[in-house]
């Protein structure tokens, strides 16, 4: 074998902490075994030599364990192939003859040298990369579609205007046209368009949520009445529109029109009337 004095260099690095760490201690225990080779084993003892031995196998208990819980994370394909290489290396270490190593201290340390700097070179820079490059991959793929899901809650934002808060099974947003002070949409999480798409236990948390919402409403603004309204061709996910309607205003006696008139407001007011509505929520029992 070539000479390899076990220095951790950026190559190695696989930049998933836990794995370099413990990457890191098994080029610890490489050196050991190199400085013994370095001074011809003597005065070697009994105790350094079961130390190297428990080191390793310890190692690769909680390392494989490591290693094999990430892959089953995130759906490695390759997993069983891995999961075979550490078996083999595992049955190298089992193999190590405790005899021989009293014996021949020097002869059987340069074997275990030489099979660690193998699992250096054939694992650690080929199997684990391409595990961690994988790794890696699904991370980014999370990544993308948490903000996906973000674009798209912010495209709601933009359709309909200020988003209040999350309920059970809904997302409760404030509606740009305020012709209806505190009018609100809740927008069902899941993407279905329909009502009888949801399941009996669905329905009725979800109703549950928009009562919730229409009683917040209720307290910080006293309406009148309310109409509710659901407008599935409009919509690719089942929502309801939460109307309040004021006597005073003469808004009562005629259901309310989608496209009423309009009325904008300030970011502040829109702020503000979201802040009371949050603040109602909050305070209703649970």
């Amino acid at each position: 074998m070539f000479d390899f004095l076990f220095d951790w260099t950026p190559e190695f690095n696989t930049n998933i902490e836990i794995l370099d760490t413990q990457h890191k201690e098994f080029f610890r225990i490489g050196r050991d075994v190199e400085q013994l080779i370095q001074i011809k084993c003597i005065g070697v003892n009994d105790k350094q030599l079961l130390s190297i031995i428990s080191d390793l196998k310890e190692y690769i208990t909680y390392h494989f364990y490591e290693e094999e819980g990430m892959m089953l994370d995130y759906g490695y394909p390759d997993t069983e192939k891995h999961k075979e290489s550490h078996r083999q290396f595992a049955k190298k270490i089992a193999e190590i003859n405790l005899i021989e190593l009293k014996l021949n201290p020097l002869k059987e340390l340069q074997k275990i040298r030489d099979m660690i700097q193998e699992y250096v070179f054939w694992h650690l820079l080929s199997e684990d990369k391409k595990m961690v490059e994988y790794v890696f991959k699904i991370q980014n793929q999370m990544r993308e579609d948490v903000a996906s899901l973000e674009r798209k809650r912010d495209e709601f934002e933009e359709k309909y205007g200020y988003k209040i808060c999350e309920l059970d099974l809904s997302t409760a947003y404030l509606h740009r046209n305020q012709f209806y002070r505190g009018r609100c949409i809740l927008i069902f999480k899941n993407k279905v368009n329909d009502i009888v798409q949801l399941t009996a236990l669905e329905r009725n948390v979800f109703f549950a949520d928009l009562a919730k919402l229409a009683k917040a409403i209720k307290k910080a603004f006293s309406p009148d009445t309310f109409n509710y309204g659901e407008f599935g061709d409009l919509e690719e996910r089942f929502h309801m529109h939460i109307v309040p309607k004021y006597v005073q205003l003469d808004q009562s006696g005629t259901p309310f029109q989608l496209r009423e008139q309009e009325e904008l407001l300030s970011d502040v007011e829109y702020k503000d009337i979201v802040e009371k509505i949050q603040k109602e929520i909050a305070n209703l029992p649970l």
